[in-house]
């Protein structure tokens, strides 16, 4: 099945997130490379409204466009947040915040990547933390030890499924590339053998249920293929 790199943050889309209060969010208009002015999300404490950021708002309306979140039309924190970012268009930069993946994987060099795109942007860089293993990265989030974490699809989604609610995905899957399994070669027909075996997981309807157990489904596939990658 497709891999899927998703991010993990507190309030930026893409991201597996841990529920904790954010009081100010800048959010970049482009996409990552393509830096343009900022967009600034102001959040009023709960027994405030948008008076309390009237004077900032004013100052910094050459700047940036500033939008004054209303947190009065909801009974939640995650309501607020929602309504909030739904506000605001593109993607929230992580520049400036730390975010935590896993040794030698994939996640940490695109987290250097964009790193380095803050900087040539002027930006504060991103404070790349490394694990020896998830549930290391995991106790980071959950601990506040860093303000995000990158992994692929599948392990972000078990992530936040088995959290009991302190972990949240928000936007899509980026960069997917395919998955496999990999076998010595001159072993005759095994590869077949092993395609064959999971054409029929396919087939009946086990497969889906694996991947809706890993909160993967948006990885599927219909068919098995041998050296796809090649092919």
């Amino acid at each position: 099945m497709p891999q899927q790199s998703r991010v993990a943050r507190e309030s930026m889309p893409g991201i597996l997130k841990q529920r904790r209060k954010v009081k100010v969010a800048v959010r970049d208009t482009a996409e990552w490379g393509a830096w343009m002015a900022d967009d600034l999300l102001l959040l009023p404490g709960l027994l405030c409204d948008g008076r309390l950021w009237r004077d900032q708002a004013a100052g910094l309306a050459g700047v940036a466009r500033v939008v004054i979140a209303d947190l009065t039309l909801d009974d939640s924190v995650d309501a607020m947040a929602r309504r909030a970012l739904a506000a605001m268009p593109g993607h929230f930069a992580l520049c400036g915040l730390s975010m935590g993946a896993e040794k030698g994987t994939i996640q940490a060099d695109d987290i250097s990547a964009r790193s380095k795109k803050c900087t040539s942007a002027g930006k504060p860089a991103i404070s790349l933390k490394v694990f020896p293993d998830q549930n290391a990265v995991n106790l980071a989030l959950a601990t506040g030890r860093i303000d995000a974490a990158l992994a692929d699809s599948g392990v972000a989604g078990y992530m936040a499924k088995q959290s009991g609610g302190k972990f949240e995905i928000v936007g899509q899957p980026y960069a997917t590339a395919p998955y496999g399994i990999a076998i010595p070669k001159n072993t005759g027909s095994f590869d077949k053998a092993l395609q064959g075996a999971v054409d029929k997981l396919i087939q009946n309807g086990t497969y889906q249920k694996i991947l809706k157990k890993w909160s993967a489904t948006q990885g599927a596939i219909t068919k098995s293929e041998i050296n796809a990658a090649v092919s």
